[in-house]
């Protein structure tokens, strides 16, 4: 896939070389770690590491990650002229990789920092769930506080002390065997099937691991279908701590043809898309693993419906509609009563900014809660890496990330799950 000229067209479709090719090499693990790790977040603070990066190459390496979507770049609120750097989601997602990475070294080298180690066999799942905490809250995070962060600066430079060689075999074995991990620990999944009316529907399902009673949210596809991009964003949900149902409207079909998913989606009635949603939300809320609270999330013809479910499902926690079609009736929009997060592109020419802005407006003067952020330089289907001229892998992991705090926020999502009903 196209991601910018920042970055090469891929020797392969091998996940392991696609996640080498990103990464580049150990200049960019090590600023990763910086900020992952020690908090780094400007140009100096990434110089100032103890293995001593060279201008020339720092600024290759800040460049390649902005362009993958591995870190952004915002103001510096305390000095506008400059630029700090965040972790995306995409970003945050590479702690497990990390954390393995850290303990086979540690394992098979003589390393040091061995206080951090400690802490990570210790409670990895609580290590992991730190980091991620922090950097779900970094807008709030001052520029460099010795408390705040994980792991304090001489701690940072003297992680990776050890010669250079032991950063290339572990980015080259470590990294597959963190990623064998991490997919090995991964939520459960089936395809499952529950009534609609007088019909039987199919969903894919995918549930935290770990088992208890979650939040849950609701998934609905894009116009293509339930095909295997919507798949992994069900699984991401079902990380983060959610029982997530991708429910399938298509009964079965995908498109990889826009003709062929324009026929599609003409071809679906309206009413029964929402009420196969409406089943998908009873056959969640009947479930034992399922604490009560349910979302919705969509993207392009399923953000449009995870507003139509929220208009007619008065239960529902949360809405979060990606460049959906949006109601301009006001009959329908005054039966909203989940919060609604809306992630929309300034160059969308069939659901516009002014159409956002009137739809935010009529929301917020009935008193409903809505936060709408509209995406300067991106068009329709911006989050879709499939989408190979209209990806836009900064905004998409800032709207993931604005999705993570927001299904936080609404849905109750803790640290631990409750227990299973019996």
């Amino acid at each position: 896939m196209r991601r910018g000229k920042a970055v090469p067209k891929r020797r392969s479709g091998c996940p392991l070389n696609a996640s080498v090719e990103m990464l580049g090499d150990r200049w960019s693990l090590l600023i990763i770690r910086d900020m992952m790790l020690a908090g780094a977040r400007s140009y100096k603070q990434f110089l100032d590491c103890y293995e001593g990066i060279a201008t020339n190459i720092l600024a290759d390496r800040l460049r390649k990650l902005v362009a993958c979507g591995i870190i952004t770049t915002e103001k510096d609120p305390s000095d506008g002229r400059k630029l700090i750097y965040l972790l995306t989601a995409k970003g945050i997602d590479l702690a497990p990789v990390l954390t393995e990475m850290v303990l086979w070294a540690a394992a098979h080298e003589d390393t040091e920092n061995q206080a951090l180690v400690r802490q990570m066999r210790a409670d990895k799942p609580k290590f992991l769930a730190g980091v991620r905490q922090l950097w779900a809250n970094r807008r709030s995070m001052p520029a460099r506080s010795r408390t705040t962060y994980i792991m304090p600066k001489q701690a940072g430079r003297a992680l990776m002390k050890h010669k250079y060689r032991i950063l290339s075999a572990i980015l080259l074995i470590g990294l597959f065997a963190a990623i064998v991990s991490v997919h090995a620990a991964g939520p459960n999944t089936e395809t499952v099937k529950f009534p609609s009316g007088k019909e039987t529907i199919e969903g894919y399902l995918a549930v935290p691991e770990k088992p208890g009673r979650y939040p849950a949210v609701i998934v609905i596809h894009e116009w293509w279908g339930l095909n295997d991009w919507v798949k992994e964003q069900t699984q991401k949900i079902a990380e983060l701590g959610y029982v997530a149902l991708a429910v399938d409207l298509y009964r079965g079909k995908t498109a990889t043809d826009p003709n062929e998913a324009h026929e599609l989606m003409r071809g679906m009635p309206q009413d029964r898309a929402v009420r196969d949603l409406q089943a998908g939300y009873d056959y969640l809320a009947a479930r034992k693993d399922v604490s009560g609270r349910i979302g919705v999330v969509g993207w392009c013809m399923g953000g449009g419906y995870a507003l139509q479910l929220a208009i007619h499902q008065p239960r529902l926690s949360a809405c979060v509609v990606n460049y959906g079609a949006l109601p301009t009736d006001p009959n329908d929009i005054q039966q909203i009563a989940a919060p609604v997060l809306g992630n929309f592109g300034a160059d969308d020419h069939g659901i516009t900014p002014a159409d956002v802005k009137a739809f935010q407006k009529t929301l917020s003067g009935m008193g409903r809660y809505v936060d709408i952020k509209i995406y300067d330089g991106a068009g329709h289907a911006f989050e879709n890496p499939n989408n190979e001229k209209g990806y836009r892998p900064e905004a998409a992991a800032d709207a993931w990330s604005r999705t993570v705090v927001f299904l936080k926020k609404t849905m109750g999502v803790g640290d631990q799950p409750a227990p299973a009903k019996k």
